[in-house]
């Protein structure tokens, strides 16, 4: 078997599935979510996505317009749950 490296988190494994592109299901869910970074929603720009998961979801590091950074859930963010800090 041939070792990969993960694309997320830089860790090396060796896979015998060769159709898995990371090393575990956080870091495929982190994965599908690279692309907004940098990107604003409403009131929000994604600083960076985290790889943490909160109730089995990603979080991502946002900056309101007014300039408070946090933490919230990248789909809440995308799909308008959450347009701002407040």
């Amino acid at each position: 078997m041939k070792p990969y490296k993960c694309p997320v988190c830089d860790t090396i494994k060796t896979n015998q599935d060769k159709r898995k592109k990371t090393c575990s299901k956080s870091c495929a869910a982190v994965l599908r979510y690279l692309e907004h970074e940098g990107k604003t929603f409403n009131y929000l720009t994604v600083l960076k996505i985290l790889n943490k998961l909160r109730f089995k979801r990603v979080l991502a590091s946002v900056r309101c317009k007014c300039g408070i950074e946090k933490e919230c859930m990248i789909t809440d963010v995308v799909t308008g749950r959450t347009k701002s800090c407040g």
